[in-house]
């Protein structure tokens, strides 16, 4: 082989090369600017928790922690948000719930706002909360699904789970886990029917409930979902009985 042959080849692996690696900056940009610009909640709805006279809403690392006003909470549930929802979008649904318990709560950022990048989140905020001695661990979407991972490794540390319009991608059928599962007849993006609730893979033990007229996005307070489809109830009450199912749920444990 000339030289010449194997110089057009070195060129032609060094433009693949750059090629390559070109579309890797493009699909990673793609990638950064797609999850960085999360579903977020109405403006104003963070300061009107402040109404809610049990509960405090405090800003952390991004997220927030909900907590009682007038106790030292001994139950915490880290709730993990919705892929590319913001956590302030949580917040005034989940509030009225520490208010009626005096359960704590924290909602997280993830990275890149997609928690299948953190699935892990909640060991921090256990390990920043020593004196919470009883944790559940949920979340809305694949919020929901990586909170079950997180359960499903962890579940002599974990008490339960809360999935919100969400599902198990693996078995917890054999442990002791307390669990909430709810789904919505119009939430679209994740399935109508209560198998999209995945039951097959949660304990016998586990209660599950589908919301008449609620759609994906009403587990939080956003809007614009693709794939969803529209609401037959109000997101006031959505959300009143979303907070009466876990109010009921940390109430009977």
């Amino acid at each position: 082989m000339g030289w010449r042959s194997r110089l057009r080849r070195s060129l032609a692996r060094e433009r693949l090369t750059i090629w390559a690696l070109g579309v890797v900056v493009i699909v990673a940009a793609l990638l950064v600017g797609f999850a960085g610009t999360p579903y977020m909640a109405p403006d104003g709805s963070i300061e009107r928790v402040s109404a809610i006279p049990g509960a405090t809403v405090t800003e952390t690392a991004g997220g927030y922690a909900i907590t009682p006003s007038t106790e030292k909470p001994d139950t915490g549930l880290v709730f993990y948000p919705g892929a590319r929802v913001d956590p302030n979008a949580y917040v005034s649904m989940l509030a009225p719930v520490v208010d009626q318990t005096g359960v704590a709560v924290f909602v997280p950022r993830p990275r890149l706002n997609l928690a299948v990048f953190e699935p892990g989140m909640a060991d921090s905020i256990a390990s920043d909360h020593p004196s919470i001695d009883r944790w559940y661990v949920g979340g809305h979407s694949l919020g929901g699904a990586m909170a079950c991972r997180y359960a499903a490794a962890n579940s002599e540390a974990v008490t339960g789970l809360v999935l919100f319009g969400s599902y198990c991608d693996r078995s917890i059928a054999d442990t002791d886990l307390s669990v909430l599962s709810v789904g919505g007849t119009s939430d679209t993006v994740l399935g109508t029917e209560t198998g999209a609730l995945r039951p097959e893979t949660l304990p016998e033990s586990a209660t599950i409930r589908r919301v008449e007229g609620l759609n994906h996005t009403q587990f939080g307070s956003y809007t614009g979902q693709p794939g969803d489809s529209p609401a037959e109830i109000s997101r006031a009450r959505a959300h009143d009985r979303l907070q009466s199912l876990l109010i009921e749920f940390f109430e009977t444990e």
